[in-house]
Parts: C-alpha cells; structure tokens; sequence
C-alpha cells in the first residue's frame, strides 16, 4: 500500500509541477477518494475475498494520500502571501484535529454500526468534492511568476 502511495505522489507532484494545473488535479483526485472509499465500504460490506479488499484498500489509501499531498500543495498557492510553513501548517494542524474527531465518534459508535460509520466518511468526502467544484482558484503565486518572467523579458528586450 505504501508503494502504491510513493507513486502516486511522485506522479502528482511531477503532473503539478508540469502543468500547474491546481484546481483541476485538486478536484479530480477529490472525487478519485469519494469513489474508492465508497467502492472500499461496499466490499467491505458484502464481504468479497481478501485480495479484493487488498486491491481496494491498496487504491483507497493511495488515493487518500494524494489528496493530502495535493491539497497542500494548493492551499500554499490560494494563500500565497503567507508563507508555506504557515500553510502547510495550518492544513495538518485541521487535519489532525478531524482524524482526532473521526477516530473518537468512530469508538462510541458499536460495532454494529461500524459499517454506517464508513459510509458516513464517504458521503462527507462527497460533499467535499462537491464543495470543491465551486471554490474558484486564486493562484496568486502562479501569477506573480508569470509577472515577474514577463516583466524581466521586457527588460531584457529593453536593453538590446
């Protein structure tokens, strides 16, 4: 699984950086979560064989880690005058705090309702990746590079 999470980051990242393409990445690995959590719940549910769990968990949690990764990476570009650290920071700090939160309602819950627990993590990702499709992007730090490699063109041009 851990494997599966390296390459995919590694993919991420390089497609990122390549492209600068946040917003449209942000959103399509948003909804590659919902859909492998949802597809996990459900084999878990119906209780299939084990290498079919293992695949589904293998692309769950590759595809959850992703969604960190990438969700900081744009959250640093939409808050560009603070400063990375900051971020990043702010960004872990709310992510421990919900995994605290899930993990403690998820104990209260019974063992019988464990499975609605899982379907309630699924369905909150999907309002996120509903949520996601209307937040317009600011890439403010794209757009100062792009300013800035423009206007040194202009002056390199100015002095020839």
């Amino acid at each position: 699984m851990a494997v599966a999470s390296i390459i995919g980051l590694i993919a991420a990242s390089k497609w990122i950086d390549y492209t600068k393409r946040f917003y449209g990445t942000s959103v399509f690995i948003c909804w590659i979560v919902t859909l492998s959590a949802t597809a996990l719940a459900l084999i878990v549910q119906f209780h299939l064989q084990f290498y079919i769990v293992f695949i589904a968990a293998t692309l769950a949690s590759g595809s959850f880690s992703l969604l960190g990764a990438v969700g900081i990476e744009y959250s640093v570009e939409m808050t560009y005058p603070l400063s990375e650290g900051i971020s990043a920071s702010l960004i872990n700090v709310a992510t421990m705090f919900f995994g605290i939160l899930i993990i403690t309602i998820g104990q209260l819950v019974k063992h019988d309702l464990a499975m609605y627990s899982t379907y309630a993590f699924a369905g909150v990702l999907l309002l996120a990746s509903i949520v996601m499709i209307f937040i317009r992007p600011q890439l403010r730090r794209v757009k100062i590079d792009h300013h800035d490699v423009d206007s040194y063109k202009k002056k390199t041009v100015q002095y020839k």
